[in-house]
């Protein structure tokens, strides 16, 4: 039998240890991540920009990394992609490209 994904289940950001540039840090953040096939993972991210906005945003993309795809609204900007590197069974890294840059 296989060991269950590490990275599967609910996360809360720590906001004291994370890197935010080019865009405002959230008030708080949660992530729950879910298997929806082999291949594949669901992020579904909820909580609260400093101003008092709701998040809410859902994502797939494969396991072991690769191109993510946004599912609802709001869409992403026009030429914007995320990538999503898996650096072990406990870390990923997302990177967001604008039009070929990152940003």
């Amino acid at each position: 039998m296989a060991k269950p994904d590490p990275i599967i289940g609910k996360w809360k950001l720590n906001i004291a240890k994370s890197k935010f540039t080019h865009v405002a840090a959230p008030k708080e953040l949660t992530g729950v991540i879910r298997e929806i096939d082999p291949e594949h993972i669901e992020i579904a991210f909820t909580g609260t920009q400093t101003d008092g906005s709701p998040i809410s945003s859902k994502y797939t993309e494969p396991k072991q990394g690769g191109t993510v795809k946004r599912q609802g609204l709001p869409a992403l900007p026009k030429g914007m992609t995320i990538v999503s590197i898996r650096i072990n069974p406990n870390e990923a890294y997302a990177m967001f490209m604008l039009n070929g840059k990152q940003v």
